[in-house]
């Protein structure tokens, strides 16, 4: 059975996305003095006020109400991330791919941004980021250049959304080396903390997404939770804000 009650979502949605009324605005007019000449019909502001809200843009997506929120250039919405990760990831990361200058769908290992691109948005540490590419790389048919394609790339940034050293020392914390799974409820009270430890990209998701963010990473737990799935809850929790923090949504 998954894991149910630990795992629900503590937060009513639709609670979270009311829209506030705009109070109307008093003017008070004073009736000390009398105009000595018949007072001329004043302009209406109203159309003006009301056209220049109409045009007003949307504010960027990290901000607007709602849980889908507005969606990226990309058509990437935070209901896509959630909910259809592995399709957020591909449009995003495409669009970044294609901005290194891919020629025939391949970027040289050594594209500057490319690696500018994968040290600020995975977890793969700076002195790794050469073993990182040419293992990818590796395995591109004998003789061709040494370059990686936009799967390749998606993959490395899945691989490597957050260091797996700190994801194992959580889970040993956890445990005091003492067990081999955790339950449930101790097991998302981490990941809540592991927002902590995601750097530029948690602060990408709002406070009031933080509870979808981690149902989705944890949709398959069950009462107790096993090192490989702790392992997987907290990649796939990484994966999440990354995307979220690149599309701004």
């Amino acid at each position: 059975s998954h894991g149910g009650t630990c795992c629900a979502a503590t937060a009513d949605d639709a609670a979270e996305n009311g829209i506030s009324q705009t109070s109307a605005t008093q003017n008070n007019m004073s009736k000390s003095q009398a105009p000595a000449t018949p007072p001329q019909t004043p302009t209406s502001t109203a159309p003006a006020a009301q056209a220049q809200a109409t045009a007003a843009p949307p504010s960027s997506g990290g901000g607007s109400s709602g849980r889908g929120g507005n969606a990226s250039s990309d058509g990437i919405t935070f209901d896509m991330v959630v909910n259809d990760l592995e399709k957020a990831e591909t449009l995003a990361y495409g669009t970044a791919f294609a901005s290194f200058g891919a020629a025939d769908g391949k970027v040289p290992i050594d594209s500057v941004p490319l690696r500018q691109f994968l040290e600020t948005n995975s977890g793969c540490p700076y002195e790794e980021l050469d073993t990182v590419l040419l293992s990818a790389a590796s395995n591109n048919p004998e003789g061709e250049p040494m370059h990686i394609t936009q799967s390749q790339f998606i993959d490395i940034l899945r691989q490597n959304a957050i260091p797996e050293a700190m994801v194992l020392e959580k889970f040993m914390n956890l445990t005091a080396g003492e067990s081999e799974v955790v339950p449930c409820e101790d097991c998302r009270t981490a990941l809540l903390f592991l927002k902590d430890d995601l750097r530029a990209q948690a602060t990408s998701v709002r406070e009031d997404r933080w509870e979808a963010v981690m149902d989705a990473a944890m949709s398959s737990a069950e009462p107790t939770v096993s090192m490989e799935a702790f392992r997987n809850f907290c990649f796939k929790e990484a994966r999440i804000a990354n995307v979220v923090h690149l599309a701004k949504v």
